[in-house]
């Protein structure tokens, strides 16, 4: 587990906090209000707390696919290194 995916959770898991936290405080203020401006106060308080549901978890996934994505072109440079093929210096990262 690398730095950016534990950086990716931990802000993702404070966006779905913080958009839960507006939903529900936007819902109890309305208390799903009759008149045209309660219902829209409430309809944004439904799109923030479903918003909490996907914004957190696609942190996450983005910053785990980022740090695979990272990886990967140095695992397959020194594969092909290590198997004999050409690699050009500069596509050989340093090692760590």
């Amino acid at each position: 587990m690398g730095r950016v995916f534990v950086i990716g959770s931990v802000f993702g898991a404070l966006a779905s906090v913080a958009c839960a936290g507006a939903g529900v405080w936007l819902l109890n203020e309305t208390g799903w209000g009759d008149d045209q401006e309660g219902v829209v106060w409430s309809a944004l308080g439904v799109y923030f707390l479903g918003k909490a549901f996907f914004v957190g978890p696609m942190l996450a996934i983005t910053a785990w696919a980022a740090e695979q994505k990272a990886a990967a072109p140095i695992v397959v440079e020194r594969t092909a290194a290590a198997q004999g093929f050409q690699v050009p210096a500069r596509a050989m990262p340093p090692d760590r």
